[in-house]
């Protein structure tokens, strides 16, 4: 009994050794936007003067060339505020050309994240940055433990552009889309988290000198028929708490009269590449007047 345990231990090291082992560390090197997004902003730390945080609303739906090649959208699809701070606090600091940061905040799904694996496993790999919660902090640095081992995870994948920006080309016809509905009423338990991780964003850019502008994307008119006002109370309160802290600039685009047109979205919650170069004008216009041209 002794040499079978003995033999079955020799086994696992070997296969650990010789395949698991190398397995991970090639996930570690492939190329998809999660690893090239953070690869640019640390080739370009000295350049960025604008940086957009945040997620999909940033990532596909705000051109930001339109503010200049000194701007770099480092949002990214699905991501929540907990990974945004955790890389404005490692970044931010190093970044002296850095002049602004601009970052998203929805009317619904206030929530900080940094809890699920699905993409804490890609934020653990490419940006070098756990998951907020444990057991998670620990599981996500393996492909295998964390149950994400699959072949897509080793396929070369860049989707966004020079400078970040990943533009949508359809056009949203206004009807009903398989995995869009109803945002989820906001827990105050939520909120209050969500406020603690913003008020740390407007503090970081506070001590470095740089200024912070939030704003809420638009969203169609269905989406605004299934959003309750709660929502809306909401965000108000975050916003206000975050100002009363530290210096943040805010507008709410979300039912703004100029984007109410379909042909401008995507889908019920992402403007297409039109509606997309409309919003980072209307921000160039309204916060950015000395520099944009």
């Amino acid at each position: 009994m002794h040499r079978f345990l003995r033999d079955v231990a020799v086994v696992f090291v070997v296969g650990v050794l010789f395949f698991v082992l190398p397995v991970e560390l090639l996930a570690y090197r492939v190329q998809n936007n999660f690893l090239w997004k953070r690869q640019h902003l640390e080739a370009n730390l000295g350049s960025i003067s604008t940086l957009l945080l945040g997620n999909s609303m940033f990532e596909l739906s705000f051109n930001n060339h339109v503010l200049g090649d000194s701007t770099f959208n480092a949002a990214q699809m699905g991501r929540q505020i907990y990974y945004d701070v955790e890389i404005a606090r490692r970044y931010i600091p190093q970044m002296h050309n850095l002049r602004t940061v601009i970052y998203p905040i929805a009317v619904g799904g206030l929530a900080v994240g940094g809890g699920d694996l699905n993409s804490g496993v890609e934020y653990a790999k490419s940006w070098h940055i756990p998951c907020r919660t444990f057991p998670q902090n620990i599981l996500c640095h393996s492909q295998l433990l964390s149950g994400r081992f699959c072949l897509k995870n080793f396929r070369t994948d860049i989707r966004c552009d020079s400078l970040g920006y990943q533009a949508l080309s359809g056009v949203w016809g206004g009807e009903i889309v398989a995995g869009y509905g109803p945002p989820t009423p906001n827990l105050k338990s939520d909120v209050d988290a969500f406020i603690v991780y913003l008020t740390r964003l407007a503090r970081i850019c506070s001590e470095n000198g740089v200024r912070l502008i939030a704003v809420t994307p638009p969203q169609t008119n269905l989406y605004l028929d299934w959003t309750p006002e709660s929502m809306y109370t909401d965000l108000r309160r975050v916003v206000q708490t975050v100002q009363a802290a530290y210096p943040m600039e805010y507008h709410d685009y979300s039912r703004d009269a100029e984007f109410r047109n379909n042909s401008l979205f995507y889908d019920p919650i992402h403007p297409t590449h039109a509606g997309a170069t409309r919003l980072a004008e209307r921000v160039a216009e309204d916060f950015l007047r000395e520099t944009y041209r």
